[in-house]
């Protein structure tokens, strides 16, 4: 039986191939819940191929595990201002003041 990292690698290889419709469909197909490892390599992937719509799914998904680590909300912005979506990048800024998720100098 395949253990949550071994999912973790599968989905972040395909991820990294740009292959972003299969990586989704080895997390939704997994007999347990996927953690923040598994979701998290498909949001860096995300970022390589400025694929938004699976990114903000991630982002989501990572927010309910991690919601104060800041890389998460840092990496989706950066993947909004890599599309032009600048509107959003900085609603998203804004939504971690809020939330008062902090970045550490030198991180983002």
């Amino acid at each position: 039986r395949a253990s949550k990292d071994h999912y973790s690698c599968l989905v972040d290889v395909l991820s990294r191939v740009g292959r972003f419709e299969e990586a989704y469909k080895v997390i939704q197909a997994m007999p347990e819940k996927p953690t923040a490892k598994t979701w998290g390599a498909l949001l860096g992937a995300c970022r390589n191929y400025g694929e938004v719509e699976l990114a903000e799914i991630a982002a989501k998904e990572l927010w309910k595990v991690e919601p104060e680590n800041p890389a998460n909300y840092v990496l989706l912005g950066k993947i909004y201002m890599s599309v032009g979506r600048q509107e959003e990048a900085e609603r998203l800024r804004m939504e971690m003041k809020e939330r008062g998720v902090k970045v550490s100098p030198g991180s983002s």
